[in-house]
């Protein structure tokens, strides 16, 4: 769901872990962090994070219709440092995602959030050698029917 996905990426961008990640410029100009929703491009800048959608469920309540969205966000760093700070930043994105106030990232929208609710990260390195954890995150809105 793509206003799940944008709304998390806010998320991201808001919290600390922003400051810690390579600059891309993105379309719109001015390099930002590194914060993809779709495949980052092959020169990204590292550390990056790529939020992808791993499934969900719909549901039907009380005068509500709703998603429980689950996403994979995965936090990826340098072949050349894969150690401590590359753990902690996962640690504070997680940190950054659990129970986090996503109701403002929805604005403008008909969808009210439910809940988030984020998995401790686990190490997950890509195909091509870069150290890496994911973030499993669960993420309920709603809007009336």
């Amino acid at each position: 769901m793509r206003v799940v996905i944008l709304a998390v990426r806010q998320l991201v961008l808001a919290s600390p872990v922003a400051a810690g990640l390579g600059a891309h410029a993105f379309a719109a100009g001015a390099p930002s962090p590194a914060v993809f929703t779709g495949p980052p491009p092959a020169d990204a800048p590292h550390p990056l994070v790529h939020i992808g959608q791993a499934g969900g469920t719909a549901f039907d309540a009380a005068g509500f219709v709703g998603v429980h969205a689950r996403l994979a966000v995965r936090l990826y760093g340098n072949r050349d440092s894969p150690g401590g700070p590359l753990a902690r930043m996962a640690e504070d994105l997680w940190s950054a995602l659990h129970q986090a106030e996503i109701e403002p990232y929805l604005e403008g929208t008909p969808w009210g959030a439910w809940g988030v609710w984020a998995d401790y990260p686990v190490p997950d390195a890509d195909a091509d050698g870069f150290p890496g954890y994911a973030v499993q995150v669960r993420v309920s809105v709603a809007r009336n029917k």
